[in-house]
């Protein structure tokens, strides 16, 4: 027997946040969005050794601290971590209305520019 299997909950929950974090960093280092699907993140959870955690226990965990702190929500098939529905808000892409705008400027700074660098 394993002394992982003696120990408390705790325990499970800080390598749960240890992975969780781990996972969110490399999702941000690589652009990517901050999820990983459940099949994935329960595979890297047994690599660990939590060997007998269902989706019912990650959700009641991602329910509970420390957890609820890193995990926003466990849906479906996806493990959604925090931050990434402010990382999904950012990543929006302005409205025709608005890149015209920009791009007015732009050109309106540009000709100043110019206009200057002449006299």
């Amino acid at each position: 027997m394993r002394l992982r299997e003696f120990s408390s909950d705790s325990s499970v929950d800080q390598e749960l946040v240890a992975l969780t974090a781990l996972l969110k960093q490399q999702s941000e280092n690589a652009g990517a969005s901050p999820k990983i699907s459940l099949s994935s993140f329960m595979q890297l959870a047994r690599n660990l050794g939590i060997n007998n955690l269902s989706k019912e226990q990650l959700v009641d965990f991602a329910t509970k601290p420390p957890l609820n702190g890193v995990i926003q929500s466990v849906t479906g098939d996806e493990v959604l971590f925090k931050g990434a529905e402010d990382e999904q808000m950012d990543t929006e892409a302005p409205s025709p209305d608005e890149n015209a705008k920009i791009v007015d400027k732009m050109a309106q700074k540009q000709a100043k520019k110019s206009l200057k660098s002449k006299f």
